[in-house]
């Protein structure tokens, strides 16, 4: 489960970014996660919940954001939402699907006090 690994990047540079900016609270904490990024975002808030117990984030809640995976044809230039990297067309069938958005993961936000 590398997600405990995950959570514990976000925590760290979300504790850093409060601590240089004199925060005594974290509020929140917008993340962001493509459809093929690999993240269990279940897994990752637990985890997260798991190892804030006892920071200024302890009472900071996780918001994701689900952004879809889409992929553009190079055959017929339509896009499609692949399940996987390795999805045909939608449209045409072609094996040249691009993935061009579903992939990424960032910390979109810090709400602090």
């Amino acid at each position: 489960m590398h997600e405990v690994g995950v959570a514990s990047g976000i925590l760290k540079t979300v504790l850093d970014t409060a601590k240089a900016n004199n925060a005594t609270t974290v509020k929140e904490v917008g993340i962001s996660i493509g459809a093929l990024s690999g993240v269990e975002q279940h897994s990752l808030k637990f985890a997260f919940d798991a190892i804030k117990a006892d920071t200024i984030a302890k009472d900071a809640e996780m918001i994701i954001e689900n952004l879809p995976a889409i992929g553009l044809c190079a055959e017929c230039g339509k896009e499609s939402t692949p399940e996987t990297f390795y999805s045909m067309c939608s449209h045409c069938g072609s094996p040249t699907l691009e993935i061009t958005s579903g992939k990424e993961f960032s910390i979109s936000y810090i709400d602090i006090d």
